[in-house]
């Protein structure tokens, strides 16, 4: 049974014995036992037994375990309260513990985004296609039994069970439950797709990229289980301080027994006291950020993350695929080789690329179907991340990348042959003066030929540096595995300042940790495998997950599953209100336990309403958290 369901029937059943217990204190006569004067209070003591015995037993077994919690002080309290013969206040004590519980965890689970709606998104059985993708017959089999290279059939109305690309039909997709875009997106063959995503029209045959307990959306299952178990240090620290808070306060009551000689002061203090609304303070903050941030597309690993996040003062930022969309179109093809036409250029390109999960592979080798070549894979491959790529091709090596795989392999590049004019330097000052992205193609004694990329900056990409500035954070950089003239060139239309171009994933790494070693809070924005040393250095690795590499993605705290790059700035300023808000929630705590200590010794409260005190606190506190779910995004503007 779902535990709130659970705690909500309980507190149901102890609500009406309270009442019973009222309505019979006065009419059913005295029992004649000396503990339970009116049989009224039969009620009570039915109540005692479902709901309070379990807390005392609780309370001992986490006394055997040095482990001081609220429950302890309840349980004194309705030990307390039973000698006293009042069961009337047993009842009201119990039914206050129990919907203390039962906001608790409705709070917490509304806060959670409802992990068990999530977890629907992913379909348990799927329609697998038999043979090969020209026979339509397909059966119905568990989605956990699909592997990579597996196609299945995703109809009108269902989901998407896992992640794939398609290889035949058209659809418009809702992917708004895996990464917030509110409109749905049309698919067509090749297009990649996301598990968990909705068919809103049309039909779509998907090969399996990944299996199904690697997909999308059980990636982003495990991260909310993960998110929402895990706890910071801020978190820690009040759990620490409830555990100081419970003895102190068994003492200020035995106290208080001593001077007044009255017990009902003593529980009044014990009830009142109750760290809940501070043990809730930290929690309900973080896992109601969680949920707002999921919400706009941005999944963050651990309630640790939100609160690094919330403290960064600088930003380092790789470029392609990450500033820019990451989607390359060829320029320009350069031959520098009598015998090498662009086409055979282009072939080679994408046949060294093959393997590579990077955009310029994807680009290359959407270039190369269209023109009809032939893909010869390559053996012996290598790849340099940030650098480029080598493999052997019908017997001969060759080299794709830029001028630092050139110099890195230490090739022979002096040779060029006659009636060829288009040389390194030319070839450079052409990129540099372009802004484009260049390949070099190259065998072991000289160049075959060029290849100028184009690469596009993010739509809203802009709207994220301003909104970065508006937010007062002190460093922004731009790092980049591109040559410095590409590299200064979108620095100067960002208005960035910091820029390094030309960079090996160690450059990254090393600039990355010299920021740290400054005591600087350092969020690192990648995508790329050369990315990866920098992400999981930073403070918060941040990967942008559409498209980003799954290496890219491991080591990230935080991922960003949209195009709209700008949300960033959104989990950032999240994490600054969820730090604000913790504090303000752990004073009001502090506070308010205090004041009702205070009101406790001077008379005002009793147990009774000492108890209604405490469900005020965690109610205070609750809601004040749950204001987190609502914040909007700021409105960025060029």
């Amino acid at each position: 049974m779902n535990i709130k369901l659970r705690k909500g029937l309980v507190l149901a059943s102890e609500l009406l014995l309270c009442i019973l217990n009222g309505v019979f204190l006065f009419i059913l006569p005295d029992s004649g036992i000396w503990w339970l004067k009116s049989y009224g209070n039969i009620f009570g003591l039915i109540s005692f037994i479902i709901g309070g015995i379990p807390v005392i037993i609780s309370s001992i077994i986490e006394l055997s375990h040095k482990d001081l919690t609220a429950d302890i002080l309840f349980s004194i309290a309705l030990i307390a309260t039973l000698y006293l013969e009042d069961f009337f206040a047993v009842s009201i004590l119990i039914i206050m513990m129990g919907a203390g519980d039962f906001i608790e965890e409705w709070t917490l689970d509304r806060s959670k985004g409802n992990l068990e709606s999530l977890i629907e998104l992913q379909p348990e059985i799927c329609h697998k296609k038999n043979g090969n993708t020209d026979d339509n017959s397909t059966i119905d089999v568990p989605t956990k039994s699909i592997v990579r290279g597996d196609i299945i059939l995703v109809k009108h109305g269902e989901r998407i069970a896992i992640d794939g690309v398609v290889i035949k039909g058209n659809a418009n997709v809702d992917q708004s439950s895996i990464t917030g875009e509110s409109l749905p997106i049309f698919k067509k063959p090749g297009d990649s797709v996301l598990s968990g995503s909705l068919i809103m029209d049309g039909y779509l045959e998907i090969e399996c990229l990944v299996p199904a307990k690697e997909s999308s959306i059980e990636k982003v299952i495990n991260m909310v289980i993960n998110a929402q178990n895990e706890k910071s240090e801020f978190q820690t620290l009040t759990d620490k301080w409830a555990q100081f808070f419970a003895p102190t306060i068994i003492l200020i009551a035995i106290i208080v027994w001593f001077l007044t000689q009255n017990l009902y002061y003593s529980v009044t203090v014990l009830v009142v006291s109750c760290p809940c609304a501070l043990v809730l303070s930290v929690p309900t903050a973080f896992i109601a950020s969680l949920g707002n941030a999921a919400n706009h597309g941005v999944w963050i690993k651990s309630g640790d993350s939100i609160e690094k996040i919330g403290k960064i003062d600088t930003v380092m930022l790789d470029k392609t695929g990450t500033l820019t969309t990451g989607d390359l179109t060829i320029n320009k093809v350069i031959e520098n080789h009598l015998s090498y036409s662009s086409n055979k250029i282009l072939n080679l390109s994408a046949s060294l690329e093959y393997y590579s999960s990077h955009p310029i592979a994807k680009c290359l080798l959407e270039r190369n179907s269209m023109n009809g070549l032939r893909i010869d894979l390559p053996a012996d491959y290598d790849i340099i991340p940030g650098v480029g790529i080598s493999g052997t091709i019908e017997n001969q090596r060759y080299y794709l990348g830029n001028k630092t795989l050139l110099e890195m392999e230490e090739l022979n590049l002096n040779h060029i042959e006659k009636g060829v004019n288009k040389n390194l330097d030319e070839f450079l000052k052409i990129e540099g003066d372009a802004g484009d992205l260049g390949l070099i193609l190259a065998v072991k004694d000289e160049i075959l030929g060029f290849i100028l990329l184009r690469d596009e900056l993010r739509i809203d990409v802009v709207n994220f540096i301003n909104g970065l500035k508006t937010l007062g954070i002190k460093k922004i950089g731009l790092i980049s595995g591109d040559n410095e003239d590409r590299s200064n060139q979108v620095a100067d239309e960002l208005k960035i300042d910091f820029v390094r171009g030309n960079l090996k994933p160690e450059d990254k790494f090393e600039i990355i940790k010299k920021e740290v070693a400054q005591n600087h809070y350092v969020a690192m924005v990648g995508d790329g495998i050369n990315d990866a040393p920098s992400l999981a250095l930073s403070t918060v690795g941040i990967a942008i997950g559409n498209g980003g590499t799954a290496i890219a993605a491991s080591q990230a705290d935080v991922i960003l599953l949209t195009d709209e790059i700008s949300n960033l700035v959104h989990v950032i300023d999240l994490g600054r209100r969820t730090i604000r808000k913790s504090k303000i929630n752990i004073v009001l705590a502090l506070f308010l336990n205090i004041f009702g200590i205070f009101l406790s010794l001077i008379g005002f409260l009793n147990p009774i309403s000492a108890a209604l005190w405490h469900i005020i606190e965690s109610l205070i506190v609750v809601i004040n958290s749950s204001f987190l779910l609502k914040v909007q995004p700021r409105i960025l503007k060029n």
